[in-house]
């Protein structure tokens, strides 16, 4: 079973900050790059959007471990088109993670500000994620 999957840019910087390598977030991620049954949903606008977000002093993070993820995910990633979409969000540079969704019957966006998502019904934060996936391989159902 293939889980395709919208990953929101806070995801990718809790993981790579935090402390716990127990997090969802970490765990998230490094499904992400070993299982090919999660398949990565990008485009432009959010590659754009995690290469200047992490790349951010604040973050301090390692400038070459960064470039190696950052690479990593967009060798494995799969380029959508994503068509426009109008809806409000409460911050909206979120909707392009929704026009990404919305290209792929059947994704998540997978985000650590689920409340960012009012009524966007595929949204679910790193554990919850892992939580369904997990529920269905043993479960072996969607």
């Amino acid at each position: 079973m293939k889980y395709h999957i919208v990953l929101d840019t806070n995801v990718i910087v809790s993981a790579l900050i935090t402390g716990n390598k127990e997090s969802a977030t970490v765990r998230l991620l490094g499904k992400i790059l070993q299982d090919d049954s999660i398949v990565l949903l990008i485009n432009d606008e959010i590659l754009t959007e995690y290469q200047e977000v992490l790349h951010r002093p604040k973050f301090s993070i390692d400038p070459v471990s960064l470039n190696t993820i950052l690479n990593t995910l967009q060798s494995i990633a799969c380029r959508v088109d994503a068509p426009p979409v109008c809806i409000g969000l409460p911050d909206p540079k979120d909707v392009m993670f929704v026009k990404v969704s919305m290209s792929v019957d059947g994704s998540t966006i997978v985000t650590g500000n689920i409340r960012h998502f009012p009524n966007i019904h595929n949204a679910m934060t790193p554990a919850q994620f892992l939580e369904f996936i997990e529920n269905n391989q043993h479960h072996g159902t969607i």
